[in-house]
């Protein structure tokens, strides 16, 4: 009997809520939906530490990046903040362990902190394709990029005061864009489906994994995408913005609405093109002998709670809660599971699936009893960004400082959108929740406070992520 491939997709900000099959109403989905019709859905996923660097740190190691100890800056790159290094070179990861086990391995991915020298996220992966040019990859020049240029992506002028650097290097590395295929979700999905059909009839089975940034800001998909939400829209950053994160008061309520229909025709966007993939994998004959992972890193606040942004101490539903969907063909599409996991419970479930023996300890659940409808399951997640801590257990959420303070608790069955802070009354239960993050850190959370010193003695403050 052949092999199982494995597709591994992560979607970056990709926000749980804005996905049809996890009950939004507005935003088409349509191939994503067809994906969990297919799939055992989950409903309670969380990643186990944050932003985009310590996610991809789990995911190609099964292994937990949180509580960030050992944290030293990298001076080559974009971002500065608690577990957002390189993979540790002396642990293996799950494509070394794949591609031992007899994988052919892929990364096909635009995520551009991926790329920065040093940062060790391409090993074990035969082929990697890299798709050049997103937010401030230096691609192109942008010596002769505008300020007239720059405002057509922001809303006003404090906008473009406070992005012209970075929106100078994105607007130099897009131009010449004519067709859809030129932007960056659909190369990087064509080049998946490359990889597909090189591999298809190969004497090796493959492991793929599919990283694409968007709908991660800058939002600019094409026109006809923004037109399905926002289509009389006539002002500034009609065609394409970028975020500016913290208190969302930079922006009039007409402005908040055509960012937010920004950001949805990117989400439709990348679910065109999930779709073209999985059409291919169709074609190909691949669904039935294919295992397919699908997930978000995290989502994305757009005006929720006056914010925008993704801001440590705002860990509330728009960011924590992310759609996660495992596809096995030997399995009853339609499942839906309420049990709390965490993003790396997939990687277990698929390594375990496969039948490969990890060379190091992994620290997920194999998630198929839960699937099956039995118990399962974690009593809790806790969720680290920054000097910030999310834990939730039941009902209950809590965010805190990692010196345990500045405790927000949230009643999720009365307040699913973490609106009423009742910390003040329930004292006991913060700290007991919190005590839960310092049994997962090992008994203490490391505090890095202040701008990031790197090995050469310099610092650098954080920057956006």
């Amino acid at each position: 009997m052949s092999r199982l491939n494995v597709v591994m997709i992560i979607a970056d900000s990709l926000r749980k809520d804005h996905c049809g099959c996890y009950g939004n109403t507005w935003i088409r989905t349509p191939h994503l939906d067809r994906l969990a019709r297919q799939s055992a859905r989950f409903t309670a996923a969380y990643p186990e530490s944050l932003p985009t660097i310590p996610v991809r740190r789990a995911m190609f190691s099964g292994r937990r990046a949180f509580p960030f100890n050992n944290y030293r800056g990298v001076p080559w790159d974009i971002v500065y903040l608690p577990g957002w290094q390189p993979m540790e070179p002396d642990v293996p990861v799950v494509a070394e362990m794949l591609a031992a086990a007899g994988y052919q391995t892929g990364l096909v991915t635009d995520t551009l902190p991926l790329f920065a020298p040093g940062m060790n996220f391409e090993r074990g992966f035969a082929q990697t394709v890299r798709i050049r040019g997103q937010q401030q990859d230096r691609w192109k020049s942008s010596q002769n990029v505008t300020r007239a240029e720059v405002e057509e992506m922001t809303f006003n002028d404090a906008h473009t005061d406070a992005l012209q650097n970075m929106l100078s290097q994105y607007v130099a590395n897009r131009r010449g864009r004519q067709r859809e295929e030129d932007w960056l979700t659909p190369q990087v999905y064509r080049a998946a489906m490359d990889f597909v059909r090189e591999n298809a009839a190969g004497p090796k089975p493959f492991f793929l994994t599919i990283d694409h940034f968007d709908p991660h800001e800058p939002w600019d998909p094409p026109q006809h995408y923004t037109d399905l939400y926002d289509p009389d829209y006539t002002g500034r950053a009609k065609q394409g913005t970028h975020d500016r994160y913290g208190q969302a008061n930079w922006l009039t309520p007409r402005e908040l609405k055509h960012m937010r229909a920004l950001y949805a025709g990117e989400v439709t966007m990348v679910d065109t093109w999930l779709g073209k993939f999985l059409d291919t994998l169709e074609e190909l004959g691949l669904m039935k002998k294919t295992l397919i992972v699908f997930l978000s890193d995290h989502g994305h606040t757009l005006g929720e709670h006056n914010l925008t942004g993704k801001i440590p101490w705002a860990m509330y539903p728009e960011l924590v809660d992310i759609p996660a969907l495992y596809y096995d063909p030997e399995l009853p599409g339609g499942a839906k599971v309420d049990g709390l996991i965490y993003n790396l419970d997939l990687i277990t479930t698929v390594m375990n699936r496969l039948g490969v023996t990890s060379q190091v300890h992994l620290d997920g659940i194999d998630l198929r009893p839960m699937i099956a409808g039995g118990h399962g399951g974690r009593p809790y997640v806790t969720c680290a960004f920054k000097d910030f801590v999310y834990v939730r257990r039941g009902r209950q959420a809590l965010i805190a400082h990692y010196r345990g303070s500045r405790f927000q608790l949230f009643d999720l069955d009365t307040d699913p959108n973490c609106e009423r802070n009742i910390a003040d009354k329930n004292r006991e239960l913060c700290q007991e929740m919190f005590g839960l993050a310092l049994k997962d850190a090992g008994g203490t959370l490391p505090l890095y406070e202040g701008h990031t010193t790197f090995a050469d003695g310099s610092e650098e403050g954080v920057t956006d992520y």
